[in-house]
C-alpha cells in the first residue's frame, strides 16, 4: 500500500492528533539532520496562524492552546466554546523559519466578556478571574482598544541565520546548562541585610533521608 522498497522504513503513530504530530515532527526533523535530506542552502519562513483557541488537558479539562489572553478568530468561534470547543480558532499567529519558531503573537481580548468565557473554559470562575486577574478585567471595561504583537527571539533569529544549534553560541553572556553565570558569578549568596529589608527569609532544602 505505501509503495515500500527493499532498504525503506515505513513508520505510523498511533495516537491523539497532537502527540502523533509531534512525534513525527521530531522524527522528520531529526531523519532530515541525520540523513541529510534537509536542505541546508536556503532558509524556509512560514507563518502559522488560526491555532485552536483551547485545548484538552491530560486530565480530561480545558487549557489555552498558545495563552489565555488571545481573542478568538470570530464571534462564532467563541460560540463554539458551548459545543464544539475543539473546532473554536483563535488570533493566534507564530513565524517559523527552518522549523525553530522565531517569534510568537496574538491579538488579544479586548471585552470583559469573552475573556471571561474563556477562563470558564479553563476552569476559572468570575471569582477567582477577579481576584488573580482583576487589573486586566477592570481594564478592559473602561473600553480597551483590540491591541496585539509580536515577541521575537532575537537569539533563536541569530542561531538559525548563523547556522548553529546552540543558542549560547549567539549569546553575549550565555549562561551554563545548570543555569550559572560565569560573568556576574550568580546565583550567588544574598546579603542577610537585603533579604530582611525585601521581608525575605531563605528556606534550607529539606535533608535527603538514606
Amino acid at each position: 500500500m505505501t509503495g515500500a522498497k527493499d532498504g525503506d522504513v515505513v513508520l505510523a503513530v498511533a495516537d491523539t492528533y497532537l502527540v502523533a504530530s509531534e512525534s513525527l515532527g521530531v522524527l522528520r526533523e531529526q531523519l532530515g539532520q541525520t540523513l541529510r535530506l534537509a536542505d541546508t542552502s536556503a532558509h524556509y519562513a512560514l507563518w502559522v496562524h488560526e491555532f485552536p483557541l483551547v485545548q484538552r488537558t491530560p486530565e480530561g479539562g480545558w487549557t489555552f492552546a498558545h495563552n489565555p489572553f488571545c481573542g478568538p478568530l470570530t464571534p462564532q468561534d467563541l460560540e463554539l466554546l458551548d459545543t464544539e470547543p475543539e473546532k473554536a480558532k483563535s488570533k493566534q499567529y507564530d513565524l517559523v523559519v527552518d522549523g525553530h519558531e522565531l517569534g510568537g503573537g496574538s491579538i488579544r481580548n479586548h471585552q470583559r466578556a469573552a475573556q471571561e468565557r474563556i477562563f470558564a473554559q479553563m476552569g476559572v470562575s468570575k471569582a477567582e478571574a477577579q481576584e488573580r486577574f482583576g487589573a486586566l478585567l477592570d481594564a478592559l471595561d473602561y473600553g480597551a482598544p483590540p491591541h496585539g504583537g509580536i515577541a521575537p527571539g532575537v537569539d533563536r533569529l541569530i542561531m538559525t541565520l548563523a547556522g548553529t544549534e546552540n543558542i549560547r553560541e549567539v549569546q553575549a553572556f550565555p549562561k551554563t546548562q545548570t543555569g550559572y553565570d560565569p560573568l556576574l558569578d550568580a546565583p550567588a549568596t544574598v546579603d542577610p541585610k537585603l533579604l530582611e529589608e525585601l521581608g525575605l527569609r531563605v528556606v534550607a532544602k529539606p535533608e535527603k533521608r538514606a
